[in-house]
């Protein structure tokens, strides 16, 4: 598919403020499909997700489309097609809605559904909670474009945050796996846990969480995280979100609010 620069600016961008999130210019084609055009050279990445299968909780490039430079004034790198969620609202806009328990658990299992999907073909890497979306009554994971296949282990992936030391290069399906959980639980707390990790690091983050009385399942978990051997023997378990929660864990945004980023109490930490 092609289109020209001049039909591109005739069409509306897509408002990614609250309410969706990308990275680069989307625009508008028509109530179905959007065209998100980028900067950088991700041609091999576009034409990989295009051919891997479609998944009911995933969103992926329909196709790739080429723009037309007339004035040879080049803007955009790579550009493709996507389905338009007409809806869809990020994960983090959504803290402060109220959701039943219920409904967070089915979107938690649509994440996983999807991300179980993805890991037969490539490590996601940057997860969180404005590339998770929902959309009347079902979620989807969003904004592939900077993944690595499983074994490009040197490749870099860049991320709005991370677990370890090795930054970009070390995430793979386990690091996408504990990423989610995170993003899950801080739907279910309404705390955004990924902003205050950006803030403070994973390990200062593990150290204050596991303070705390959790229940065992959540604990043993976020233990587990730090240990990718152990993570790893849990195989297709690690997937299963509701095997590490219960309703329960809501007694704990009471006494875990005062870590959200903003929070007069943050200043009394010590990092």
């Amino acid at each position: 598919m092609t289109i020209t620069n001049t039909e591109l600016k005739q069409m509306n961008k897509l408002n990614i403020g609250s309410n969706f999130h990308q990275g680069g210019d989307i625009f508008i084609e028509n109530d179905s499909t959007l065209i998100k055009a980028t900067t950088e050279d991700i041609h091999k990445n576009v034409d990989y997700l295009t051919k891997i299968p479609d998944h009911k909780n995933v969103i992926k490039p329909l196709e790739e489309v080429q723009i037309l430079n007339e004035d040879n004034n080049k803007k955009y790198e790579t550009a493709y097609r996507m389905q338009f969620l007409n809806n869809a609202k990020t994960l983090v806009s959504l803290y402060k809605l109220d959701i039943p328990y219920e409904k967070k658990l089915k979107y938690a299992k649509d994440f996983f559904n999807g991300l179980k999907f993805l890991h037969q073909y490539l490590i996601v890497g940057d997860i969180h909670s404005k590339n998770l979306l929902v959309n009347d009554g079902n979620a989807y994971i969003s904004d592939l474009d900077n993944f690595r296949k499983p074994k490009e282990i040197f490749t870099p992936i860049y991320c709005y945050y991370y677990l370890n030391a090795l930054q970009s290069y070390g995430n793979n399906k386990y690091t996408d796996i504990i990423k989610m959980y995170i993003e899950c639980l801080s739907l279910i707390l309404e705390i955004n846990f990924s902003k205050i990790i950006l803030m403070y690091g994973y390990h200062e983050f593990y150290k204050i969480f596991t303070s705390y009385n959790l229940p065992d399942e959540v604990l043993r978990f976020f233990k587990v995280s730090k240990n990718k051997s152990n993570l790893k023997k849990l195989g297709e378990k690690a997937y299963d979100f509701e095997r590490f929660i219960n309703p329960e864990i809501l007694e704990l945004k009471r006494k875990l609010s005062y870590l959200e980023p903003g929070c007069p109490k943050n200043n009394n930490f010590q990092f």
